[in-house]
């Protein structure tokens, strides 16, 4: 199963960047549509049906940890 962890923000924008290079090289259209279609519905039942989604998971700190470095 594809883990989403705190790294995804630093390799998905590098990912993303080398998926759209890769589909604005393809000619057929249709194709395209298909692969982009196929994606967003992986990405979107992922997020409704996986129990370890980010926004599922329980931080037993909560932002404790983060208020106090701020203070």
């Amino acid at each position: 199963m594809f883990l989403i962890t705190k790294y995804s923000t630093e390799i998905y924008p590098v990912s993303l960047l080398g998926m759209a290079l890769g589909f604005s090289e393809i000619k057929n259209v249709y194709f395209k549509n298909a692969l982009v279609s196929v994606f967003v519905l992986i990405q979107l039942f992922y997020l409704c049906n996986a129990s370890d989604a980010v926004y599922k998971r329980n931080r037993t700190e909560g932002n404790k940890i983060v208020a106090e470095l701020i203070k």
